[in-house]
C-alpha cells in the first residue's frame, strides 16, 4: 500500500505542476508556435495528464510485480520443499496471480539456469532460453529491493518483462523468476479517443508496448518495432531525463506519406522505475478540435 500511495502522490504532484513545469519546458517561441497551431494550453495539459497517468500506472505495476516476486520467494515451500512440491505450489499460486503473469520458474544458478520447478509443468527440467532470458549468462545486480528487472525480451509467450530474485531452495542456490507479458499490461492502460495513443519506448528507441494493438508484439512474426530515429526525439530525450511536458511541433513531417498517423504533437512523461518513456501522440486535427 505504501508504494501505491507514493505513486499516487507523485502523480498528483506532477499533474498539479503541469501548468508551471509544462510551460517551463517550453520557450516563449515554442509556446507561440503551440497557439499558432491551434492547440491551446488546456488541451496540452490534458494530454500531459494522460501521459503522466499512464507512466504512474506502469510504475505501480512494476512495484507490484516486485512485491509478488519477493512474496513468492519467501514462501516456506520454495525454500524447503522438493521440486515436485514447489511445482504444485507454483501452479496453484499462478492461478491467483494477475493475467499479465505468464509463469513463475525456479532455476538453478549452478546448472546453466536449469528450471527445476515451474508453474508451467512442461518447462520443468528444461533451461531458460537465451531469447527469453539473455541475462542468464551474466552476474546479476539485484538492487536495493533485492530484485533484478532486466530489459523486455521476446519469446513465444509474448513480450516478456521478468523479475528475478535469489533464493536458497533446499541445498540449491536458486533464482525465482516471475515472467510477465507487458502487452497484457498495455491492454489495461488508458485508451484515449480521437486517434490519440500512447507508446512506451526504451532508451534504445525500441517500442516496449503501446495502447494500440499494432504497437504490440506480432505473434506471427515475433518482431518488435524500432522507433524511427526522426520521431519525437525531443520528447523522448526529455522523458528519459525524468521530465514531463509537451512538444508542440508536429512529431513527423507533414509530407511524410509513409506514415499513416498524420502530423502529431506529443505529450511525454517518464516511467520512474524503468528506463522507459511514455509518449502520448495526439493528431493535430484532434488537438485543434478540442
Amino acid at each position: 500500500m505504501g508504494d501505491q500511495r507514493s505513486t499516487r502522490r507523485r502523480y498528483l504532484a506532477a499533474v498539479g505542476a503541469v501548468g508551471t513545469a509544462g510551460l517551463a519546458g517550453c520557450s516563449d517561441t515554442l509556446a507561440g508556435e503551440l497557439l499558432k497551431s491551434g492547440i491551446d494550453a488546456s488541451t496540452r495539459e490534458r494530454y500531459i495528464e494522460v501521459a503522466t497517468r499512464t507512466a504512474a500506472e506502469l510504475d505501480e505495476w512494476h512495484r507490484a510485480r516486485i512485491g509478488t516476486t519477493k512474496r513468492l520467494a519467501q514462501a516456506d515451500v520454495v525454500q524447503n520443499g522438493t521440486p515436485d512440491e514447489q511445482t504444485r505450489w507454483l501452479r496453484t499460486e499462478a492461478q491467483q496471480l494477475p493475467e499479465d503473469v505468464v509463469r513463475v520458474d525456479l532455476i538453478d544458478r549452478s546448472r546453466e539456469k536449469a528450471i527445476f520447478a515451474s508453474s508451467a509443468e512442461a518447462r520443468v527440467d528444461t533451461v531458460l532460453y537465451t531469447r527469453e532470458a539473455p541475462w542468464t549468462n551474466r552476474r546479476l545486480e539485484y538492487g536495493e529491493n533485492g530484485v533484478f528487472a532486466p530489459p523486455a525480451t521476446v519469446a513465444s509467450a509474448g513480450r516478456l518483462v521478468s523479475f528475478v530474485t535469489p533464493v536458497t531452495a533446499g541445498d540449491r542456490q536458486a533464482e525465482l523468476v516471475v515472467h510477465t507479458d507487458i502487452d497484457e499490461v498495455a491492454r489495461t492502460l488508458e485508451q484515449p479517443s480521437g486517434g490519440v495513443y500512447s507508446l512506451v519506448v526504451n532508451a534504445d528507441r525500441y517500442i516496449v508496448t503501446g495502447t494500440r494493438e499494432s504497437d504490440r508484439l506480432d505473434p506471427n512474426t515475433m518482431l518488435t518495432s524500432e522507433y524511427l530515429p526522426y520521431r519525437d526525439s525531443e520528447a523522448l530525450t526529455q522523458a528519459l531525463d525524468g521530465k514531463s511536458g509537451f512538444v508542440a511541433e508536429p512529431a513527423i513531417n507533414d509530407s511524410d506519406e509513409a506514415d499513416d498517423d498524420g502530423p502529431c504533437v506529443v505529450a511525454y512523461a517518464p516511467v520512474e522505475t524503468r528506463d522507459w518513456a511514455v509518449l502520448t501522440r495526439v493528431p493535430k486535427a484532434t488537438g485543434k478540435n478540442e
